[in-house]
């Protein structure tokens, strides 16, 4: 890239400050997710084509068929946790193994479903703050066109501020009338032009930033989706905790004759318990399970169309833009290797201002034969112009800054590559990580609860009967555990 560029003795300041455009690089994450194999499908971005799609969808099904044989396995595993019965019919219960192995795995899943929770917030926290990135930078660049736009009308003033001047050097010279007429046309035709290529850069970053909008769009639906999705593992989570306290706290403690509760209460109470289960919360916990299932789908499904698009962002952004458009801005996409051409139109179309200003200038020498005091009149005349040209290549060197590499190929950068393809897609990854975890670990803390309860309801009905058959025993024979014919009357009974 030229620091500088040269318009008939003008020399443009730079605009790059030394600016170097960044290559894009995909993390190792992206090539090894983007390198998975597909189905009967192309793993090259573009989520307007059905085939595509589609592959995502069959490469999200596997993944969802191995989470349910996961699930399997753990409730074989639940199943066969602690596998002894546990308790007598002697009247004295024991601390069954079955409870006991439960009661440690639903710790366990309850620290792990939490962990993976947190990983999951994680990810979101990393989401919001690649799309609150990408919104700021889409901002800049709004404000950037509003300022583009702006300018066009400030040169049409500058240039009839430079048409008054001639026509009032005309008045006051008639023998440099042609030469006034000569300098009309080069600022009426050369002012017109600035503003049709003032004109013509708003239109082509425009649609490049309208191409950015859509993108945006659909950040902003990610965005809720996951948003939903937090609001999902937070009463995932506030549920779990309600699990396990009742788990680990409420239910064993029932069981122990220290507890003080009559044995009737007791007993009441895990009927309840289990009604509770019954009615409200395995309903509640197949469907926030079901729910999760399909958020990690989601995600996964997200995830994969993400690591697609990040393994060659510009390549498919440059397909979306026009033809036309694209050749103006694929110095942006990619690079800006060479010259900008955008700035050397500006600058081209920016040389009536000098072009006008020399012609004028040039006939300073040659007012001896214009009236008296001419001169000085025509000398100030021109310093008027020439502050009104400085005041157009003011406008115009701002306009070369808002089209440089290091405004536009930055918000470019910082929107997509940084903001898309760094914080987004890390939050993505996560997100979905953690969703995995956390519903694997929360559907089989499903699984464990029941049975704990069932165990420990066995266990208390068991007790109760035993209660109740001891008491009935006694009053019937009027004889007490140990005293002769106990045991008879025990196995009559």
């Amino acid at each position: 890239m030229d620091d500088a560029a040269t318009v008939t003795g003008y020399v443009w300041p730079d605009v790059e400050y030394g600016y170097i455009a960044q290559q894009y690089v995909p993390s190792a994450t992206v090539q090894h997710l983007h390198a998975m194999p597909r189905i009967a499908a192309d793993s090259t971005f573009d989520a307007t084509q059905w085939a595509y799609v589609r592959g995502l969808i069959y490469i999200t099904i596997p993944f969802m068929v191995l989470g349910l044989v996961m699930l399997v396995g753990t409730l074989v595993f639940m199943c066969r946790c602690g596998s002894g019965s546990g308790y007598h019919m002697s009247g004295r219960v024991e601390q069954p193994s079955t409870r006991a192995c439960i009661k440690a795995s639903s710790v366990v899943l309850a620290l792990l479903t939490i962990g993976a929770c947190g990983v999951a917030i994680y990810g979101d926290v990393l989401m919001a703050q690649g799309i609150d990135l990408f919104t700021n930078t889409y901002t800049n660049a709004t404000d950037i066109i509003a300022d583009i736009e702006s300018m066009a009308p400030q040169v049409e003033t500058v240039a009839l501020a430079a048409v008054d001047i001639l026509e009032d050097v005309s008045e006051l010279c008639p023998d440099t009338s042609e030469t006034i007429e000569g300098a009309v046309a080069v600022v009426t035709a050369g002012s017109a032009q600035v503003v049709q290529e003032l004109n013509n850069v708003v239109e082509r970053v425009g649609e490049f930033y309208t191409n950015a909008e859509d993108y945006q769009d659909k950040l902003s639906t990610i965005c809720l989706a996951q948003q939903i999705v937090l609001c999902a593992f937070f009463a995932l989570m506030a549920l779990l905790s309600l699990v396990v306290v009742n788990t680990v706290f409420v239910s064993p403690a029932l069981l122990e004759d220290t507890v003080p509760f009559e044995l009737s209460d007791r007993y009441a109470l895990f009927k309840g318990c289990r009604a509770w289960l019954r009615v409200f919360l395995l309903p509640l916990s197949v469907m926030v399970v079901v729910l999760a299932f399909v958020a990690v789908a989601a995600s996964f499904f997200v995830t994969i169309g993400a690591v697609d698009f990040c393994i060659a962002p510009d390549e498919y952004i440059s397909a979306q833009l026009a033809t036309n458009v694209e050749e103006r801005l694929s110095y942006y996409i990619h690079g800006c290797d060479g010259v900008n051409p955008n700035t050397q139109l500006i600058e081209d179309s920016a040389q009536w201002m000098v072009q006008a200003e020399d012609l004028l200038w040039a006939q300073v020498d040659g007012t001896d034969n214009c009236p008296a005091n001419a001169h000085d009149d025509y000398t100030d005349l021109m310093t008027r112009l020439n502050q009104t040209v400085d005041v157009g290549l003011q406008l115009v060197n701002s306009a070369r800054g808002y089209v440089s590499c290091r405004t536009v190929n930055g918000i470019y950068s910082e929107a997509v590559h940084s903001a898309g393809c760094a914080s987004v897609m890390d939050g993505l990854l996560f997100l979905w990580a953690g969703a995995l975890v956390c519903s694997v670990a929360f559907a089989v803390t499903v699984m464990v609860y029941p049975r704990y309860v069932t165990t420990s309801l066995q266990a208390m009905e068991d007790k109760w009967e035993s209660t109740t058959s001891v008491t009935g025993l006694k009053e019937k024979t009027g004889t007490c555990p140990g005293s002769e014919g106990w045991d008879e009357a025990w196995r009559n009974l």
